[in-house]
């Protein structure tokens, strides 16, 4: 299965399956006898009642959506779940001018349907939000990075219940500056407190010789698979905004606030295991490039909750 990453449209996983789900129930609807469509009412299902999930600190999804139509349908969950399936797979395999996502798909008894990312779309989703980080979400959800300085004095400082977050982002705007010292990467703006972001090495080398990603370690999985869900996450909140669904439960606040500690957490539980300088530096220099790539996008999901979200400062040093 493909997915056709575009610079325009919002790069949170879940949001993007969700589209080419509905799009494969239309799909498969239209095969149904005459009448079962006005009886079921599903041609026009939506996005937000299809349930999908990400398994927990993992990267595949899942979904129950042949499980739910069955009982509508009259037919197997597993008939239906491998239909979906091959219309999942069977779409969009036209010539692609935009980077793409590839899945894969798998349907297990008794209809449940799992999207695993493969290690290439992982490193193609990494280099999406590395290149482009004033459009991680549509209509600006993003600041631009040139635009952090001008947070309201009364929201400019340090507040104590979510220091932990602050914290892990001045961490990861002191470990940039150490990869630019240290020549690994090259900042524009280097002097420049809120308007530098890495332009050297781009692209990021995020696989190795054999199409594996360079990012093996727990740590690195478990801060690639909290990226994932904070982008599900925000990706919803923004749908809720424009009248869209909030599939989490609770406020927004609350959401982002819980979301900023474990982005933070993972994040420094990486910085920990996971080293960029000295022996790494020197001998494996690509691996401490990939590294300070990933600290990057995290720095900018850290500044995105922080001030976007939660109206506080996301200080560059502490």
């Amino acid at each position: 299965m493909k997915i056709i990453l575009k610079t325009t449209d919002s790069p949170a996983i879940r949001q993007l399956l969700l589209n080419r789900l509905q799009a494969a129930i239309s799909l498969y609807t239209e095969t149904l006898p005459i009448g079962v469509d006005e009886l079921t009412n599903t041609a026009g299902i939506k996005p937000e009642s299809i349930p999908l999930y990400r398994v927990e600190d993992d990267m595949v999804y899942k979904s129950a959506i042949a499980l739910q139509l069955a009982s509508l349908y009259r037919v197997p969950a597993l008939a239906i779940a491998t239909k979906l399936a091959d219309y999942l797979s069977a779409s969009g395999q036209e010539s692609f001018t935009q980077p793409v996502l590839n899945l894969i798909i798998k349907v297990v008894n008794p209809g449940w349907i799992y999207f695993q990312l493969t290690d290439q779309a992982i490193a193609t989703w990494l280099q999406h939000l590395f290149q482009t980080p004033a459009n991680l979400l549509t209509q600006g959800d993003f600041a631009n990075r040139g635009e952090r300085e001008t947070v309201p004095d009364s929201h400019a400082q340090i507040t104590l219940s979510l220091f932990p977050v602050q914290y892990a982002h001045a961490r990861c705007c002191s470990i940039l500056r150490l990869g630019h010292q240290q020549g690994i990467i090259k900042l524009s703006n280097p002097t420049q407190r809120h308007s530098w972001r890495v332009i050297e090495p781009n692209p990021i080398v995020w696989l190795n010789a054999a199409e594996q990603l360079h990012l093996v370690h727990p740590a690195e999985k478990c801060l690639i698979a909290k990226l994932l869900g904070a982008l599900d996450e925000i990706s919803a909140s923004s749908q809720a905004t424009r009248g869209g669904f909030l599939y989490t439960s609770g406020g927004c606040t609350p959401n982002f606030v819980k979301l900023g500690y474990s982005l933070s957490d993972a994040m420094l539980n990486f910085y920990s295991s996971c080293r960029i300088l000295g022996e790494v530096q020197s001998q494996t220099p690509h691996l401490a490039q990939v590294r300070l790539g990933l600290v990057e996008i995290t720095q900018s999901f850290l500044w995105h909750i922080l001030q976007d979200r939660l109206g506080v400062l996301a200080p560059v040093e502490l």
